[in-house]
């Protein structure tokens, strides 16, 4: 089970990029809450299923990103872990075992992808005019 939120700022890249340090510099100490939508499995997911999380705010989006993970099932968990605690090599907690971390960062990351690609300007042909108009190009046919 992983819920993902997004939280849009008005900052700018070097306020973005400072806010992005200080979340780092918290990681493990805060854990992002579950989001849990009514009626959906994750209605149950609660602190006690957190498991492992991300959060990330990239210096070239105006977004913080999070993702929690935990086990669909719904079991407790004693002691979460960021994501990059649950990663490290040679654990052998359910949490590391499961790859909830793993799941957590990389989830985060694709919604990064995806919002860079969202926002980027279309492509351009090689005259350098807007090619999304859904044509080849070639209109001397």
């Amino acid at each position: 089970m992983i819920t993902v939120g997004l939280v849009f700022t008005d900052a700018d890249a070097t306020v973005q990029s400072t806010l992005g340090q200080g979340l780092t510099s918290r990681l493990g100490q805060d854990v992002p809450p579950s989001l849990p939508g009514p009626g959906t499995v994750a209605a149950r997911f609660g602190a006690p299923q957190r498991a492992s999380w991300w959060l990330n705010a990239p210096a070239d989006l105006p977004v913080v990103v999070t993702a929690v993970s935990g086990f669909a099932d719904g079991r407790p968990v004693d002691s979460p872990q960021p994501a990059d605690r649950a990663m490290t090599a040679g654990r052998t907690d359910a949490t590391a075992q499961s790859g909830l971390g793993h799941e957590a960062k990389n989830i985060t990351l694709r919604f990064e992808q995806l919002l860079r690609t969202a926002v980027a300007p279309p492509p351009t042909d090689k005259a350098g005019k807007d090619d999304t108009d859904g044509k080849d190009g070639d209109d001397a046919r």
